[in-house]
């Protein structure tokens, strides 16, 4: 029998039993049980204490064992389906009958309003992250959600490629971009317009109403905002503040992420939120999902959407570690080799040339909206060239 099979089986049998479908942690457990992985693996992949991860596989094993009426363990799990005989051993009138199905259909969403949101594009790697997406959206219910990085990470891509498969949890699914820094009243208006196409929202009324309308629609319905390109209301200094004009939008975070309501505010930005910074922890409300960049395979199978490449396996990693995985710069070195070098990955690298011209402005956002003290940082670690210790660092600025 395989996993998935088992996995729907075992569905079905908890809903025949009245009880509640398995959350995305505890498919992640069983999972790790079928595959004789560790609970410190699944925490890994989640972004989870170990010890939370062991309480809620403490309590699942014990909901199986009276569901099965047969001890189940980590340890036991996978060899439950063993014997042949097993299914029909408590397949009695006072048992479930387990049976095998395609799973639960999810009804589709009343509304879903996608805007400039990127469709059809390629998606490499990332299922760990969404996995933990699913599982702080849909099984915690967090409120405020935020995808953290530096530019071409892949935070907009990871956002879409979620908003498409969880979209069916929803009621309401709406996607905006702050990328020309709309001011709060033009997002609320547009959110409202969306939430109550036959009840227009008055021009006239205040920010504050705005605001508790929206709240009130999030506690009535389901829905999920994705508001891309956060980065744009944010002043960029080491004070991680907002642009003069633009604090109003932190009073609209620290009330979707503080107010009692059944939906969900996602957020992408190239740096940290303020309210993000004060409201997130492991067990609240409000998760904050740092990404880095794609794992080697990954890696590897979006330069070669590009084009033929040749190197070494060596070169292959000095590559895309010399990039730190980030997708979009990858890219750009893709398109560069192929060009330049005629796919000829040693030769790039052998010229010693990282930073060409499409490098260089992915790079100088980011430098531009550093503060003295940190381009005094960068540029003491430039000239040590190795890895420094902090004291070195305080005496050399």
């Amino acid at each position: 029998m395989l996993f998935e099979d088992m996995l729907a089986a075992l569905e079905q049998t908890l809903t025949n039993a009245g009880n509640n479908q398995l959350t995305v942690l505890e498919k992640n457990i069983l999972a790790a049980a079928w595959e004789q992985e560790s609970y410190a693996t699944v925490a890994e992949r989640l972004y989870l204490t170990e010890g939370h991860v062991k309480d809620v596989a403490a309590g699942l094993w014990q909901q199986l064992s009276h569901v099965l009426q047969v001890k189940v363990s980590k340890k036991t799990f996978r060899g439950l389906t063993e014997p042949r005989d097993f299914w029909t051993t408590w397949q009695t009138d006072s048992s479930p009958l387990l049976t095998v199905t395609s799973g639960k259909q999810v009804p589709a969403p009343h509304t879903i309003d996608w805007a400039d949101a990127p469709a059809g594009q390629p998606f490499w790697g990332r299922q760990a992250e969404l996995k933990t997406l699913q599982a702080w959206i849909v099984d915690d219910h967090c409120r405020l959600v935020a995808l953290q990085g530096m530019g071409g990470i892949g935070k907009t891509a990871l956002a879409a490629t979620a908003g498409q498969q969880l979209q069916g949890d929803f009621e309401y699914v709406i996607w905006r971009s702050l990328l020309n820094a709309p001011p709060l009243t033009e997002t609320l208006m547009a959110l409202l317009t969306f939430f109550n196409d036959s009840t227009p929202t008055s021009q006239s009324a205040s920010l504050d109403d705005m605001i508790l309308s929206l709240l009130e629609h999030l506690r009535q319905h389901r829905c999920w905002i994705i508001l891309d390109n956060v980065e744009a209301i944010l002043s960029g200094d080491s004070e991680l503040t907002y642009r003069p004009g633009y604090e109003d939008y932190d009073q609209l975070l620290q009330r979707v992420g503080t107010a009692a309501h059944q939906s969900c505010l996602l957020l992408t930005s190239r740096e940290k939120l303020p309210v993000i910074a004060r409201l997130s922890g492991p067990h609240k409300p409000a998760r904050a999902l740092e990404m880095s960049g794609l794992r080697s395979s990954a890696a590897k199978r979006l330069v070669q959407a590009f084009g033929e490449f040749m190197g070494h396996e060596t070169d292959w990693l000095k590559l895309i570690e010399q990039y730190q995985g980030n997708p979009l710069a990858l890219e750009l070195a893709a398109k560069h080799i192929g060009d330049v070098f005629f796919g000829d990955i040693t030769a790039f690298l052998a010229t010693g040339k990282a930073v060409f011209a499409d490098i260089q402005n992915l790079l100088q956002w980011h430098c531009d909206r550093l503060s003295e003290s940190e381009h005094q940082v960068l540029r003491w670690l430039a000239i040590n060239r190795e890895a420094t210790s902090l004291e070195t660092l305080r005496q050399d600025i």
